[in-house]
């Protein structure tokens, strides 16, 4: 994916997904990403954004079947600078 804040520079970023299925009734999904935005003034700031979700089948074994999703997510940062703040 490609980003273009407004007050930082243009950079790439990723990150990946898994599905697990625990049966017919359970699963669960986790994914994690990377984002680095350089703003110029000799600060960067590191973002890793973690999400965690659990899955409730409705109609275990059919063709198409709805599901309920609940989970968490978190953000860590990491911010680097050089200079006087």
């Amino acid at each position: 994916m490609y980003f273009n804040p407004i007050d930082g520079s243009a950079s790439w970023y990723g990150g990946g997904q898994v599905r697990l299925h625990l049966g017919e009734v359970f699963g669960m999904e986790c994914s994690s990403d990377y984002r680095k935005n350089d703003y110029g003034n000799d600060t960067i700031v590191h973002t890793f954004p973690v999400q965690a979700s659990g899955l409730l089948y409705l109609l275990p074994g059919k063709r198409v079947s709805p599901f309920l999703l609940g989970g968490s997510r978190m953000g860590f940062h990491q911010c680097e600078w050089a200079g006087r703040l």
